[in-house]
Order: C-alpha cells, then sequence, then structure tokens
C-alpha cells in the first residue's frame, strides 16, 4: 500500500515543480520577447512615417483626372488626361425628353486639335448637405448612373469648344453631381510645317 501512495505522490510532487520550470525559461525569454516587440515597432512606425511621406507627395503632385460639377457650380475645372490638359466649364442644362441637356464648354489649350472625342460622365443626386449623416456614402454612390458621349466635332486649339451631352435618365434630384470622368480622343492632328 505503500508503494501505490509514493507513485502518485511522487508524480505530484514533479507536476508541480513542472510549471516553476516553464516560468523560469519564460521568465528568461521575456527580455529577449520585449526587444523583437521594440524592433517590430520602430519598423511599423518607421513604415508609416515613410507611407505619409509618400502620400503627402502625391497630394501635393496629383493633378486631377476628373471634374466634378453642379448646375450652381460654373467655374472651369482642369482636367488631366493621357491625351493632354483639358479645361472644363459647364455653361447650362436644360430639361430634355427624360433626362437633361448639358452644355460644357472644353477648353482646348494646347496646339492641337482633336477628333472622335469621347466624354465619360457620371451623374447623381448631390452630396448630403448632413456630411453622410442620413445617408451612408455607399448608398449615395449607388445611386449614380454613368455613361459615354461622342463628340462629333474637331476640337480646336487654343480656344473653349461649345460640346453638349445628354444625361438620360435623369431627374431634377440626379443633375445635383455632374462628373466628367475621363475625356479621350480617337486622333490628334498638328500643323505640318
Amino acid at each position: 500500500m505503500r508503494l501505490v501512495l509514493t507513485v502518485p505522490l511522487v508524480l505530484a510532487i514533479s507536476a508541480c515543480q513542472q510549471p516553476d520550470k516553464r516560468l523560469d525559461e519564460l521568465e528568461k525569454k521575456m527580455p529577449s520577447i520585449e526587444a523583437d516587440q521594440a524592433l517590430l515597432k520602430a519598423t511599423v512606425d518607421l513604415h508609416d512615417s515613410r507611407l505619409d511621406l509618400v502620400e503627402s507627395l502625391q497630394v501635393r503632385n496629383s493633378r486631377p483626372t476628373s471634374g466634378v460639377f453642379s448646375p450652381a457650380n460654373r467655374e472651369f475645372q482642369v482636367i488631366h488626361t493621357d491625351i493632354g490638359v483639358f479645361m472644363v466649364s459647364l455653361v447650362d442644362v436644360t430639361p430634355y425628353a427624360n433626362g437633361y441637356k448639358v452644355r460644357f464648354h472644353l477648353g482646348n489649350p494646347s496646339y492641337v486639335d482633336y477628333e472622335g472625342v469621347e466624354l465619360e460622365l457620371k451623374w447623381g443626386p448631390a452630396r448630403p448637405a448632413d456630411g453622410f449623416k442620413t445617408v451612408s456614402y455607399a448608398d449615395w454612390q449607388k445611386r449614380f448612373k454613368t455613361g459615354k458621349q461622342s463628340i462629333t466635332k474637331r476640337i480646336r486649339q487654343g480656344s473653349w469648344n461649345p460640346v453638349e451631352v445628354t444625361l438620360i435618365p435623369a431627374t431634377v434630384e440626379d443633375i445635383g453631381h455632374i462628373e466628367v470622368t475621363s475625356i479621350s480622343a480617337r486622333s490628334v492632328f498638328l500643323m505640318v510645317r
């Protein structure tokens, strides 16, 4: 009977000593773990500061590739494209069938004429005045429509060129935000001397 009680007692004492050994091993490793953690934090902080720098340079050097207009906003906007720079100004918006006709002045400040110009457009309700408290940004974006419009006439160099596009379908609520998202051309013409 003694032998039977001795074995469990030895195992119990041994088990009690095992956690102490593991705790000692962890305590020995702790300075190394803390040093690794500090190094990782320093690395993350360095990458964060570099990312902030890159993003600020991109914002500073970025050029607008689209222009946003509303019936109340008639100012021109500069749009940078793969084929050149354009200045776009909203002239007027008038009802037409089940949509609206929108007249723009497309300014071509370069020495190149363009043909086969195509505008990509996006239109929808005005940005909520409450800063997206009553409607989410995603839900606002879901209400937008998109389309492409071909301009049949040549866009002349160094001048404002009147162009007209049709936004269909559109209600009066759908034209609070009109965006020219892209301008492309099939052909360019330069003077031969």
